[in-house]
């Protein structure tokens, strides 16, 4: 800025002498004037290059938009490889690339997986349950680990209520809370901080347990009111199996059981030395009846 400014000076300014080193007298027959020639034209044809890459950029742009066709990727995790199938059958992409469209096709349940193997623990029995009913050509096989296995025309409650009498500690460990009022019914079920090892982990090691008692959250009341309407022709046609855990205090033994004689699976299963929470408690052993219960051949 220096010399620049220098330039539009009206007054010669005398340079003081410097220190630095000064560069060798140029050659006889050589011009300084050279290098800063060959510097010229470099940048010269470096400004003509960038003004073509630019202008065919521009071109190429126009001729993506006038084909109707997308424009450049933004990234490589944006590019998705042309399906070989039709447009119309095609699965919306992820909604974590765009925007979902009212135009988007919903996935329904001929276009999932092959057939699966439900597994539900406590009251999943009831989540199972109603999905068994509702895609029983999508279950192959559903497992009940120590959960509510209904009959038709009865609600979780109502097989809970089955052992009100002779479950003190599991009565002493629920907390109702009455979001919508005293006066309302209770809109969830929570459990007593201080019972949840003896209830639910009176076998499992003390860090799941740990682990677990902050992850528990209230269990939404409604659900467990609610009566299923279960058929054979549906839910009657899926193999069941049934997990006992002989050690349990949540849902004893002889309740298992029970549900068990009223609505008799294909095979029971018994988990010596497992409470409420097997994956804590033997998780190596609900491994090995999960793997054997998947490999039993069809019938």
């Amino acid at each position: 800025m220096g010399n620049l400014c220098a330039c539009f000076s009206p007054k010669k300014v005398k340079k003081k002498p410097s220190k630095r080193f000064s560069n060798p007298p140029a050659a006889a027959g050589s011009s300084s004037r050279w290098p800063r020639v060959r510097s010229s034209r470099k940048d010269k044809l470096d400004d003509a290059l960038i003004q073509e890459q630019a202008l065919a950029a521009a071109i190429l742009f126009q001729r993506h938009q006038h084909n109707g066709s997308l424009p450049f990727d933004r990234s490589a995790s944006l590019r998705y490889p042309a399906p070989a199938v039709s447009k119309k059958h095609s699965l919306p992409r992820s909604s974590s690339s765009r925007a979902r469209s009212l135009t988007d096709p919903l996935l329904q349940p001929h276009q999932l997986v092959n057939q699966v193997i439900l597994v539900g623990h406590d009251f999943g029995g009831t989540c199972i349950s109603y999905a068994m009913e509702l895609f029983p050509f999508k279950i192959s096989k559903a497992v009940f680990i120590a959960a509510a296995m209904l009959s038709n025309e009865q609600s979780t409650l109502d097989m809970f209520s089955q052992q009100a009498g002779s479950n003190d500690l599991m009565r002493q460990a629920q907390l109702f809370l009455y979001a919508n009022g005293n006066d309302h019914p209770p809109t969830a079920i929570d459990l007593d901080k201080s019972l949840l090892r003896d209830l639910l982990f009176n076998q499992s090691p003390s860090k799941d347990v740990a682990l677990a008692s902050v992850s528990m959250r209230p269990v939404p009341f409604a659900p467990v009111l609610e009566k299923l309407a279960l058929s054979d022709i549906n839910y009657g046609s899926i193999r069941r199996f049934y997990i006992e855990t002989m050690e349990d205090n949540a849902i004893p033994i002889a309740l298992q059981e029970s549900m068990v004689n009223a609505k008799p699976p294909e095979q029971v299963f018994r988990l010596k030395g497992a409470d409420h929470s097997p994956f804590f408690s033997k998780p190596q052993a609900l491994h090995k009846q999960l793997v054997e219960i998947s490999k039993l051949p069809s019938t």
